[in-house]
């Protein structure tokens, strides 16, 4: 990482890969974490339920 990319206070995101850890501005990821928590409220309306937990059961 380069030195001074971050200032003091400033948020972020660590991202651990597989091989490797990478930190970044949250401002470059948080567009896809409000959709995916978007996706998850609604998904859950339909997966939340006695039905769905008893098909997956078995896993």
């Amino acid at each position: 990482m380069r030195k001074g990319a971050f200032g003091p206070g400033s948020k972020v995101a660590v991202i651990a890969m597989e091989d490797h850890i990478e930190v970044r501005p949250i401002e470059d990821i948080e567009w896809k974490m409000d959709t995916a928590l978007a996706s998850e409220r609604s998904l859950s309306k339909l997966w939340d339920s006695p039905e769905e937990d008893e098909a997956w059961d078995h896993l």
